[in-house]
């Protein structure tokens, strides 16, 4: 779908036709998760009897660590970070000399005296080799031998003329197009390389790095993605990628490290893995060890229920992703399309206003108005087909929707029909197999047991993976349909896919040779084998309660069939191993990763924590599961607890405490409810209490005096706290009171800011909180400079002596919302959210900004923003600065008119924006204030930028070289990088033109010398975007035409 932000390549502001700008009014910035649970998607049974115990589930992400098991039994693990070397090839170790009599015998000693002459400055301007006759592998020897014996100095390419091919030698001179072609080194074509990373899921690593690469991501490829909030390690792929570049790209991502790399003949494809290895530390465990190994070694002997997780069915408790699903099954598009659009809880603001007109008017056009232009959700999806296709069209409006989007519709109605079988069929008959339970017809074919379980999903599973696999099931059940026609009757013989499983008899239950772990249960469809037993009457009974059965799940729409899948009842995990440690802080690290174990990161010292008497407890985990299951499920039957997000918060919150040994220790301990942190007990004061409640207060070292360095250049005295740890569930630490004005946190543990801090320091104005876990930030009293830097703030309140507030550094946090936040900050002078989640539409509106009139600096890097505007035309009289750099904006969307309301502006970052073009042609009338400007690290060809750079300084802007080495094909020029292309064009005496081709995300400039230089200088910068635009939209014979009128 085109995404167009100008018209005309002239940006509008205010009223569009998207309907009028809009302030949107947060009344509440907290991001609250869906109290959907277990038991409402039939997820009520357990194989063990006993209790389990009490533990937390990924406190922090570093507590979650997967390592991909690939399809030949090799696991993941990063060990070699750095470049491999190239491979060496036999005719590398042939000397210059010898080289040179090969070329000899290839080309006669003629034309090798030619090319001495050519190289030597005499002679011939170019020589040509005829090569009508020689084979691929001749040519390819030709070349690579010009290159060992001449090097550089020469350019060699293979020419036609008529029918004869021509190998074409000319000099190489500086500015001409350059034979850039590197001989590929390596054994094979494809790129394999290890990728770990931190935090992010594998589809936004895979767009960091082929934004490095200058490549598409679906250029890299991998077997399965892995869980967002986590540190994993899985395989890549990439096609003729050297490793050196690779690498630069993940050094340029910042998130993601890569390593052991090696080269294989054929590409790494999606489902190509056995599984994943998981290493996962539960913290807070209350449990006596007597309890935990129980427990574990149970977990070892009867595995688990292959329960489809929670994450299967959405983040709405009111609209679960399997209502849909029931409706498209259905044929109810209306319903279908309302379900979608319906009013839910902990949703955007904007989206409920648009959801709200949407439940009183059903018109799209109305509801649309509510959404940005650049909004790519599924609602804005349908409310664009309804708004431009007819407000009725629904079976239209579901089509539009992307398959994937679809298929999770439906796939989610297919795992709550298995969960709920699955529980009646172990609450009827046990753990046991039965007669009539389905097995796999052949253990040992692992193939199609591996797709016929791929297509049932798990947490690893990639959508498109189900997408292609539902694809070709449908495809074969229609060959068989029409083979049965073709015969005159019924079809003779079950499909491939009915035939994989079997109902078991009673002789296989004598003779015991299937267990547990052999009974798999469908997945509903059309071209499926059912149970011999009542479980089959469940599926029937299930489906029928929504007027669905197995024969309505083939439907006309391909995409909407669903033919059925199998999936394990019960798995056992592998290689089990579990630990109980102590440890002391909730920040410690409990699992070292791959990467820390590379840079030699001593293992955690949980014999020292242990004798802390403070100390609480978890369990560390290593097992291994196949793919189509979810790690949260295994760890359901550990814990006997609901594993979903909104539980394992409360459990936290309740901060589980370790339980005294015996009474006497804990009357021992005193009533003391509170920690009081002095200064008369000394800096290095730390206190260990018990209070009356049984919940310990972990003191830590009181505030020291000393000079910190609180911002670049910027130092001062400051009360600085070391090792504050303070849990919710705590009563808050009561500080002495004090009127000091400058207080910062170091390797703090806490998710919010203490009131009792704020109460005891009235007079403070610059506080200082960085990478810690903070995930609310309250602000109060006269604060007036913030810096909350790289923590985990989602939230974000202000009471009404925010207005004190003159600077506001949030960058590095995963926080969604400003707009209601900006609006109670009048003072601002500084606002950093670089780094944030603050922009999810990929488009950056001046206008959230409209009621900061005294900000002078405002830093939006990296924000993922493809798109800028400024739909209110909001000006910020007062701005001086403006950092946008690091974001892979739109050149085609991208014009500096936008900025024409900061009247002020002195400074623009635009470095390393991936940008290849830029409109400078009216830079006065759009940034009359601007002195400096930040263009390195972007893509633009030598020769454009050039005229960019000359344009600027003639209008007396300063932009700054950047001090890197330049990438493989940049050239540096004026201290600045960029991609080197020219070509000469043949002169006539009456003009004195060049034409500069066009290439691959460049447009054509031409350039007349003449008289008039400075009207032509507007003219070449002019022309230089247009055809930049232009070009880039239209078909190459297009382009053609279009840069002969322009010359």
């Amino acid at each position: 779908m085109e995404h167009r932000r100008f018209n005309n390549n002239k940006r509008r502001f205010g009223t569009t036709r998207y309907g009028p700008a809009k302030k949107f009014h947060h009344t509440n910035d907290t991001i609250r998760s869906s109290s959907i649970a277990e038991k409402d998607i039939y997820c009520t049974e357990y194989v063990s009897k006993l209790e389990g115990f009490q533990g937390v589930l990924k406190s922090r992400f570093s507590d979650f660590h997967v390592n991909e098991i690939s399809a030949d039994g090799e696991e993941a693990i990063l060990t070699e970070v750095s470049i491999v070397p190239p491979c060496k090839f036999e005719d590398e170790n042939v000397a210059p000399e010898d080289q040179k009599n090969e070329l000899v015998r290839l080309i006669d000693a003629d034309n090798v005296k030619r090319i001495e002459e050519i190289v030597d400055g005499i002679g011939e301007p170019s020589v040509k080799v005829d090569a009508t006759n020689l084979s691929k592998e001749d040519r390819t020897a030709i070349h690579n031998c010009i290159k060992a014996v001449f090097g550089a100095a020469v350019v060699g390419s293979t020419v036609s003329e008529g029918d004869r091919k021509l190998i074409q030698i000319t000099k190489y001179r500086k500015m001409e197009k350059k034979d850039r072609r590197e001989k590929w080194k390596w054994p094979h074509e494809y790129t394999y390389f290890l990728l770990y990373k931190e935090n992010i899921d594998t589809i936004q690593a895979t767009l960091l790095l082929s934004q490095g690469l200058h490549c598409s991501p679906s250029v890299l490829t991998y077997a399965g993605t892995k869980d967002r909030r986590a540190k994993t390690t899985q395989w890549m792929c990439v096609r003729t990628r050297e490793p050196v570049k690779i690498i630069q790209a993940a050094r340029n991502a910042g998130c993601v490290t890569v390593g052991n790399f090696s080269f294989k003949p054929t590409a790494l494809k999606l489902g190509q893995l056995q599984g994943n290895r998981f290493r996962i530390a539960l913290r807070q465990v209350t449990a006596s060890d007597e309890t935990i190994n129980s427990c574990m070694e149970e977990f070892r002997r009867k595995g688990f229920i292959n329960y489809y997780g929670l994450q299967r069915f959405g983040n709405c408790a009111s609209v679960p992703t399997y209502k849909i699903g029931i409706e498209l099954l259905k044929g109810n598009w209306k319903e279908a399309c309302n379900l979608i659009l319906q009013p839910r809880e902990d949703d955007h603001p904007y989206m409920v206003e648009m959801r709200t007109i949407w439940a009183k008017t059903y018109n799209p056009s109305e509801a649309l108005k509510k959404l940005s232009p650049a909004n790519k959700s599924v609602e804005a999806l349908l409310l664009r087909r309804l708004a431009s296709h007819g407000a009725k069209d629904y079976l239209a409006a579901i089509g539009y929707l992307p398959r994937n989007v679809r298929l999770l519709y439906l796939h989610a109605y297919q795992s709550l029909i298995w969960n709920r079988v699955a529980s009646e069929r172990i609450r009827k008959y046990g753990f046991q197999p039965v007669e009539g339970d389905l097995v796999y017809v052949d253990k040992h074919d692992t193939a199609s047991i591996a797709q016929a379980e791929a297509m049932s999903g798990g947490e690893e599973t990639d959508l498109n993976t189900l997408n292609a696999l539902q694809a070709e099931r449908n495809d074969d059940a229609e060959q068989n349909e029409l083979k049965a026609e073709d015969g005159g009757g019924e079809m003779t013989e079950k499909s491939y896919f009915k035939n994989l499983v079997r109902p078991l008899t009673a002789d296989d239950i004598a003779s015991e040779r299937y267990t547990m772990f052999d009974i798999v249960l469908p997945l509903p469809g059309h071209d499926i084998t059912y149970p011999s037993n009542d479980c089959a009457r469940w599926y029937e009974e299930a489906m029928a309660e929504d007027a669905l059965s197995s024969e309505k799940m083939q439907q006309k729409s391909k995409s909407l069939s669903l033919a059925g899948a199998y999936r394990k009842l019960f798995v056992l995990p592998e290689r089990l191993e579990w630990k109980i440690v102590r440890y002391v802080n909730a920040t410690d690290t409990l699992i070292l990763s791959d990467l820390e174990k590379c840079n030699n990161v001593p293992e955690p010292p949980f014999t020292e924590w242990a004798a802390n008497e403070s100390a609480l407890r978890a369990v560390l985990l290593d097992f291994r599961l196949p793919t189509s299951t979810y790690a949260t499920m295994a760890l359901r039957e550990i814990l006997k607890t609901d594993t979903s997000s909104t539980n394992q918060r409360t459990l936290e919150k309740l901060g589980q405490a370790a339980p005294p040994a015996n009474a006497e220790e804990l009357n021992n301990e005193g009533d003391t409810s509170s920690a009081v942190l002095d200064a008369k007990d000394g800096p290095e004061f730390a206190r260990s209490i018990r209070s009356n409640d049984g919940i310990r207060i972990i003191g830590v070292p009181l505030y020291r005096k000393e000079q910190y360095e609180y911002a670049p250049n910027r130092t001062d005295e400051f009360c600085v706290f070391w090792d504050f740890v303070w849990k919710p569930s705590e009563p808050e630490p009561v500080f002495t009171p004090s009127m000091v004005t400058k207080v910062a946190f170091m390797n703090s543990t806490s998710r919010r800011i203490p009131d009792s801090l704020y109460d005891a320091f009235p007079n403070t104005k610059t506080l200082v909180w960085r990478g810690g876990t903070l995930e609310e930030l309250n602000i109060k009293n006269k604060l007036e400079y913030l810096y909350a830097e790289n923590n985990q703030i989602t939230t974000l309140t202000i009471d009404e002596s925010g207005k004190n507030l003159k600077e506001l550094h949030i960058s590095g946090n995963p926080l969604k919302f400003i707009g209601s936040i900006v609006q109670n900050l009048l003072g601002l002078l500084v606002l950093d959210v670089s780094q944030t989640l603050a922009f999810d539409d990929n488009t950056i509106d001046l206008s959230v900004f409209a009621a900061l009139l005294n900000l002078t600096e405002l830093k939006l890097s990296n924000v993922g923003a493809y798109y800028i505007e400024n739909d209110s035309q909001a000006v910020l009289p007062k701005l001086k600065e403006l950092d946008l750099s690091a974001n892979p904006f739109t050149p085609s969307n991208f014009d500096l008119e936008v900025f024409r309301t900061l009247p002020s502006l002195e400074v623009l970052n635009l470095r390393d924006a991936l940008m290849t073009s830029l409109s400078v042609t009216d830079i006065r009338q759009d940034l009359p204030a601007l002195k400096r400007f930040h263009i390195d690290g972007n893509s633009f060809r030598c020769d454009l930028q050039q005229l960019l750079l000359a344009h600027l300084k003639k209008n007396r802007i300063e932009t700054v070289p950047q001090h890197r080495e330049c990438k493989l094909g940049f050239e540096n020029i004026d201290g600045l990088c960029c991609l080197s292309f020219i070509q000469n064009v043949p002169k006539t005496d009456a003009q004195s033109t060049t034409t500069i081709a066009p290439s691959e995300g460049a447009g054509s400039i031409t350039t007349a010398a003449t008289n008039e230089e400075t009207r032509q200088e507007e003219e070449i910068i002019t022309i230089m975007i247009f055809t930049i635009v232009v070009i880039r939209a239209r078909p190459p014979k297009a382009s053609k035409v279009l840069h002969s009128h322009l010359v």
